[in-house]
């Protein structure tokens, strides 16, 4: 996809950078990248620029991009793990997909994730040891749940749910920071947190998306 652009700019700036493309489409379409490098969403901070040429700024970025990677990379395998042992359900994904846009899923997985934290924390059974997949139909009890958690949101809650409980290592970031037997975590505000990455939450949103994606080719190429 393509947008036709119809611009005025002055002599003396065109004149200073027509020579980097031998067409005009090229030079503003450069003009555009640079823009969006310094600029966009995309942009690097200068810690990031500054960790090309000092040695301690370049270790410090290695940690934090390790740790960023790590995370996303773990909630990534979880929804692949759930689907695979059928935790999930294609409909799930379909449906969770068709709902919440990419940008948002990240951010309102973390915020089921603290439901989570705050409903298992209401019980003194699930507190001292784990919610299990047992568990479930109390736990999710949509009278118990708050907001739209009990109406709208249920399904994504309710499937979150089940991979936390199945997660298979229970020393995961995930299931550690959400089930982990004696143990809650709690916010500035007083109240049970899950003690999660958002990294995580948004490796378990790119899976969704990429699951989805291909549930849609795999019906094009059928058709075809």
């Amino acid at each position: 996809m393509s947008r036709r652009l119809s611009i005025t700019v002055s002599d003396d700036l065109w004149d200073a950078v027509s020579h980097l493309d031998d067409t005009q489409s090229g030079v503003v379409q450069k003009a555009l990248i640079l823009l969006r490098d310094e600029e966009g969403e995309v942009a690097r901070t200068d810690f990031e620029k500054a960790a090309e040429d000092i040695p301690t700024y370049q270790t410090a970025l290695a940690v934090l991009e390790g740790y960023a990677e790590d995370m996303y990379q773990e909630g990534y395998e979880h929804l692949i793990d759930s689907l695979a042992s059928i935790v999930i359900l294609p409909s799930w994904i379909e449906d969770t997909a068709s709902k919440y846009s990419p940008s948002k899923l990240g951010r309102k997985l973390a915020d089921a994730g603290d439901v989570f934290a705050t409903r298992r924390h209401s019980n003194n059974k699930w507190i001292e040891g784990q919610v299990t997949s047992e568990d479930l139909s109390d736990f999710l009890e949509k009278e118990a749940l708050p907001g739209l958690w009990g109406g709208s949101d249920y399904d994504l809650l309710a499937g979150l749910c089940g991979i936390i409980v199945t997660a298979a290592n229970p020393h995961d970031t995930l299931p550690s920071g959400t089930n982990s037997a004696g143990y809650t975590a709690f916010g500035a505000d007083g109240e049970p947190r899950a003690r999660v990455a958002l990294f995580l939450w948004e490796g378990i949103a790119a899976a969704i998306f990429d699951t989805f994606a291909a549930m849609k080719r795999a019906v094009r190429m059928t058709d075809a």
